[in-house]
């Protein structure tokens, strides 16, 4: 079984101090940091959502992944991380984990916004 994970690179404004209006995580840090936590991903790239810049990154060890997804998602300052869970071409199902993950779509995953990985490491 696979996780992907969608990382937005918008610092979430709940984590902004007063006066900031934007700030953003850069691509080769968060890269390096998951690198460091999970160990080099199956496949990560960057590519461009509806609303911001966003890493695509998937990894095969679902049990070590899935349950730091919370603290990863405040350690990055996201509102929350979209995942999703497959099993070869089998989609077992996606949520949104983050402290604030009610606050987009009340916290319902879609489907529809979801990023694929687009190809392959090597």
């Amino acid at each position: 079984m696979n996780i992907i994970l969608n990382i937005g690179l918008e610092v979430s404004k709940n984590y902004l101090p007063s006066g900031v209006e934007e700030m953003h995580l850069q691509y080769e840090y968060v890269k390096d940091y998951l690198k460091q936590v999970f160990g080099t991903p199956m496949y990560i790239g960057l590519t461009q959502s509806a609303t911001e810049k966003t890493v695509v990154v998937q990894y095969s060890s679902v049990e070590y992944v899935l349950p730091k997804l919370f603290w990863l998602a405040h350690e990055f300052k996201q509102d929350c991380i979209a995942y999703r869970i497959q099993d070869g071409a089998n989609v077992l199902g996606g949520a949104l984990v983050g402290e604030y993950a009610h606050e987009w779509n009340y916290g319902i995953f879609n489907e529809a916004y979801f990023i694929e990985p687009m190809f392959k490491l090597h």
